[in-house]
């Protein structure tokens, strides 16, 4: 039943749009001055404002959505390609028409600038006869022809006006249309690669102070540019009555806020990710100083000469020894989470080749002068 109703609709839309289309055709082709200043006030009832069709669309739209969430692939198929069809031929019938709206008066104008002599014509014919006509006769003829120009001169200017407006509109459309290209543009370079070529090489605090203040800065005009290019779009779609071109512009806006809150999450993210990056640095570098400062200690104490004036002193160095030892076995859990902290910044790709130069020789530092300790502790054992 459903599926009936919808193929009902469709032919019912098609035989309404092939209608109106026709009714508008014909009106274009013998458009009087009314018709034109119609169109010039925005008063002009068009295919896309016609409330019949508009009904019908939003049914079969509606239609259309409820069988493919209940169709299986197939179906589904002959559904979008029946929807897209019917979009195709929606915006063949509205590019043609708008086409000639736009050319309707540019060529009316033509045609009255053209034929703009034959008043002339007709003055110096009326003219010629006076004399062979009443006086009431002649003054009754140019009070017409002096209404006739008068009418002639107005239509040219609502005509004037019109190709005025349009022209205006079209180069305003077409300067937001460039200003929308290159806001994707910036928005898709900045994105993949200017971020990263600003933080090229940089250390991790440089890095944090960069998207701090320089990439916050630039966000920040980006938003009020963005801000301006939606007002203007809001605008414009104000202007249109074109129902697809307005559904392009609402699109774009909505394309417009998405790209700034995706660059600003994307930034503040990077940011956050940084901070953290930056504190585990710090810890790494902390914690590096002071496992070394703890190192130079225990390394000099166990490289001390081993007394051998009496049993007490041999004693009390074997105890210095153990001590030792139950230190260095406590600091192992200290030298692992070290060790951990620093391959985990080394697998950041945010942190650049030259701190992860840096960050690569401190670890095998550690873990060399790690195995030295050990290694001596194992030579006192011994000894």
């Amino acid at each position: 039943k459903l599926w009936l109703s919808y193929q009902n609709y469709l032919e019912n839309y098609y035989r309404l749009l092939k209608s109106k289309n026709e009714i508008e055709q014909k009106e274009l082709q013998i458009a009087t001055i009314n018709i034109i200043n119609q169109i010039k006030q925005g008063s002009y009832i068009t295919i896309n404002q016609n409330e019949e069709l508009k009904n019908l669309l939003e049914k079969i739209y509606e239609t259309n959505r409820r069988l493919i969430k209940h169709a299986d692939t197939k179906t589904q198929i002959i559904l979008e390609k029946e929807l897209n069809d019917l979009q195709k031929s929606i915006h063949d019938i509205n590019f043609n028409l708008k086409q000639k709206r736009e050319t309707l008066a540019t060529n009316k104008n033509r045609e009255l600038t053209q034929h703009r002599t034959e008043l002339q014509r007709i003055r110096q014919a009326i003219t010629e006869i006076s004399s062979e006509l009443h006086p009431d006769d002649t003054r009754q003829l140019i009070q017409k022809l002096n209404l006739l120009g008068i009418q002639w001169t107005d239509a040219e200017r609502s005509l004037t006006v019109l190709i005025d407006s349009l022209t205006k509109r079209r180069s305003e459309y077409q300067d937001f249309e460039n200003k929308f290209l290159r806001f994707i543009q910036w928005f898709e370079n900045f994105l993949n690669n200017e971020i990263n070529q600003r933080l090229n090489g940089l250390t991790i605090q440089t890095s944090l102070e960069i998207l701090k203040n320089d990439i916050r800065n630039i966000i920040t005009d980006k938003r009020k540019y963005a801000n301006e290019l939606l007002i203007q779009a809001r605008l414009l779609q104000s202007q249109l009555t074109d129902q697809i071109q307005i559904e392009i512009i609402k699109q774009k806006i909505e394309q417009l806020e998405h790209i700034m809150d995706t660059i600003e999450q994307h930034v503040e993210k990077r940011i956050k990710k940084t901070e953290i990056t930056c504190k585990m640095f710090n810890e790494f570098e902390q914690g590096c100083e002071n496992i070394r400062l703890w190192m130079d200690t225990i390394e000099t104490n166990l490289q001390r000469t081993l007394p051998t004036q009496n049993t007490n002193e041999f004693h009390i160095h074997q105890q210095s020894i153990a001590a030792i030892e139950m230190d260095i076995e406590k600091h192992s859990t200290v030298m692992s989470s070290l060790l951990a902290l620093g391959h985990n910044l080394l697998n950041d790709t945010d942190i650049s080749s030259r701190t992860i130069d840096s960050l690569s020789r401190r670890i095998q530092t550690l873990e060399q002068r790690w195995l030295s300790l050990n290694e001596l502790i194992k030579k006192n054992e011994n000894s």
